[in-house]
This record gives C-alpha cells, sequence and structure tokens, in this order.
C-alpha cells in the first residue's frame, strides 16, 4: 500500500505547474539576423545555407559544391539520416535535377 501512494504522489507531481522564469532568456533582437524586415522572428542559422539558397530553381548538375563533413547533396528520392547537425547545409533537388531547398540540419 505505500507503494500506491508514493506512486499517486509522484503521478500528482507532474501535474505541478512550471514557474514562468525568463531569467535565462536572451534577447537576440539587436543581433544581426535576430529580426527579418517587417519584425518577424526568425531562427539564427549555424550553417552556410544562405550562401546557397541562390541556387534554388538551378540544375544541380551545372554547380560544383565543395566536399566535406558540413555540406550534404542528395535528390528528395534518396535515403539520408536524419540526424541534426545544425552546421551541416543540405542541398536538396527534385528527380528532374532542380535544387528546391537549401536548410540547416
Amino acid at each position: 500500500m505505500k507503494y500506491v501512494c508514493l506512486f499517486a504522489l509522484l503521478g500528482a507531481t507532474a501535474c505541478a505547474p512550471v514557474p514562468d522564469d525568463t531569467s535565462g532568456v536572451v534577447d537576440i533582437s539587436d543581433r544581426p539576423g535576430g529580426i527579418e524586415q517587417g519584425g518577424d522572428e526568425v531562427e539564427l542559422e549555424e550553417c552556410d545555407a544562405a550562401d546557397y539558397r541562390p541556387l534554388i530553381g538551378t540544375t544541380v548538375t551545372d554547380t560544383v559544391f565543395p566536399t566535406g563533413e558540413r555540406l550534404r547533396v542528395y535528390s528528395e528520392a534518396d535515403i539520408v539520416t536524419q540526424e541534426y547537425i545544425p552546421q551541416r547545409t543540405n542541398v536538396v533537388f527534385d528527380t528532374s535535377g532542380k535544387i528546391v531547398r537549401v536548410f540547416c540540419s
């Protein structure tokens, strides 16, 4: 019976409200890239995706990409790992070879 009461108490503590503590929050609105024009907040990128976004709409075979662990170029039909590496840039092309997406992960 002791264990039943103990588990009931533990379950009740999981429903307790979380304190609204913002002491660890960092304001990034004054940093470059923190706010887009129009005041919309955006996430700061750790990879070089912004450098490759102008290639969206071009053909992947017309572009020479550097090799390395921080850049991954693949087709929408390819099977790739899903681990999140914020410093890695992903360039995705469709079945016709047109670059359709560039993002960090």
